[in-house]
């Protein structure tokens, strides 16, 4: 099968070879973001052109969804209360059928994730789809519902901070 793949390579290169001119490139039109109802979530259609990342990055951060704790409240509890999560960045909330994500990482290797979502049930069909998606992944994860806004707690194994886990689920359902 490898050499099929192989041979199927070269014999394309090879055609593409003789050619005098390329193909004049035809400027791909951009499909407009998807408009959805508040209580639907979110889902990115492979045949939908989002350009780059970051454009998407940059709309899901200025649209994200206005109920529930924040990404930025939750990681400052978590500061407050002595779990603090080093490089916190956002990264696409599509991937998690939410409408904003971001995340870091404990100094004990724990690695956090806030996704915001636009409803309690949205949020609880998202952590269903991370639960299936990731189950094997993520073996030793725990993922905390709090309204609309989730929290996934991933260990790096099954006894590498239980306590700083623990806590961090307090904190999160507290606010």
């Amino acid at each position: 099968m490898r050499d099929q793949i192989f041979m199927a390579i070269i014999l394309l290169a090879a055609a593409s070879c003789g050619r005098d001119e390329p193909p004049a490139a035809q400027p791909a039109a951009k499909a407009p973001l998807r408009e959805r109802a508040a209580d639907q979530p979110l889902a990115l259609e492979p045949s939908q052109d989002l350009s780059s990342i970051a454009e998407r990055l940059a709309w899901e951060a200025q649209h994200r969804p206005q109920r529930g704790v924040t990404a930025e409240q939750v990681f400052a509890a978590f500061d407050r209360a002595g779990v603090p999560v080093r490089g916190q960045r956002q990264y696409l909330g599509v991937t998690m059928q939410a409408g904003y994500c971001a995340g870091g990482v404990t100094l004990e290797g724990i690695a956090i994730s806030v996704c915001e979502y636009t409803s309690p049930e949205a949020a609880e069909a998202g952590r269903r789809f991370m639960e299936r998606r990731f189950a094997a992944m993520t073996p030793h994860a725990k993922r905390v519902l709090h309204g609309p806004t989730l929290l996934s707690i991933t260990r790096p194994s099954a006894d590498t901070g239980t306590e700083i886990a623990t806590r961090a689920a307090l904190t999160f359902t507290s606010l």
